[in-house]
């Protein structure tokens, strides 16, 4: 008796350290991450480390998204700065989105609503997140209301005329932008992110106009005339991945 009295007073003296990793994107508006805890190790509460024994587990879970309504998110309180491709009057926030759809002067990513008013962007939260140009709530103070498509798989903005100033990390010939775009999507010695395109010369750059921006180095129009840009587009999804790995570290205390 007393010997297993001094051995559950030994197991209190143990707890597990837990790290937690999430998965997917962390605005409020995106797609809620799936978060899964792994016990990272097995302490005394005093730190002394003891022996413990390692079991992996094999979760399979199913991912999920909050605040997304089959072709759009939900409709949230917040707004992109500038970016305005499009400007005009909406009967309402879904007769918004229904004329983004039907877009055809550009890709119509997002929009923006409030009372009537209607704003479209090539643009979502995810494209102008390295400027700080998403708010949540919107930086004017009015109630404007945001929503972007989930519906669209669209690999690369439309072409402006625009470029990037010097920053080429590849070089070659093309036969128009398209083909430009089909080398940058290619290329395996760096993550092409861009490209310049201008009669035939086509540009491969790892940045993009966001991450550029800081030192004023992408222009539109472009300072040398004619000359055509587009770059790569990331919409946030919420991942696929069927599977994940938990490993937890099992005490051997044992009364």
């Amino acid at each position: 008796m007393r010997k297993r009295r001094q051995a559950e007073q030994g197991c209190a003296l143990w707890h597990c350290e837990y790290n937690s990793g999430s998965l997917g994107s962390s605005s409020s508006l995106s797609s809620s991450s799936s978060s899964l805890s792994s016990v990272s190790h097995v302490v005394r509460k005093d730190q002394t480390m003891m022996s413990y024994a390692l079991i992996q587990v094999l979760l399979f879970f199913i991912p999920f998204c909050l605040g997304q309504n089959g072709k759009w998110t939900e409709d949230a309180e917040g707004c992109i700065r500038g970016r305005n491709d499009w400007v005009g009057t909406a009967s309402s926030f879904q007769a918004c989105q229904l004329s983004c759809e039907s877009q055809d002067s550009f890709t119509c990513l997002s929009i923006d609503y409030m009372d009537g008013h209607c704003k479209h962007s090539r643009h979502n939260r995810h494209s102008v997140r390295p400027t700080g140009d998403f708010t949540q709530p919107c930086y004017t103070g009015d109630s404007w209301h945001y929503a972007e498509r989930l519906d669209v798989d669209y690999p690369w903005t439309d072409i402006v005329y625009g470029c990037i100033r010097g920053n080429n990390d590849g070089v070659g010939t093309t036969t128009d932008i398209l083909s430009c775009q089909k080398r940058c999507e290619d290329e395996t010695s760096f993550v092409c992110l861009s490209v310049d395109y201008n009669d035939g010369d086509c540009h491969l750059s790892r940045f993009n106009r966001d991450s550029i921006r800081p030192t004023e180095d992408y222009t539109q129009p472009c300072y040398v005339a004619g000359c055509q840009y587009s770059e790569r587009r990331h919409l946030g999804r919420c991942s696929k991945s069927p599977i994940s790995m938990v490993t937890f570290h099992i005490s051997t205390c044992v009364s």
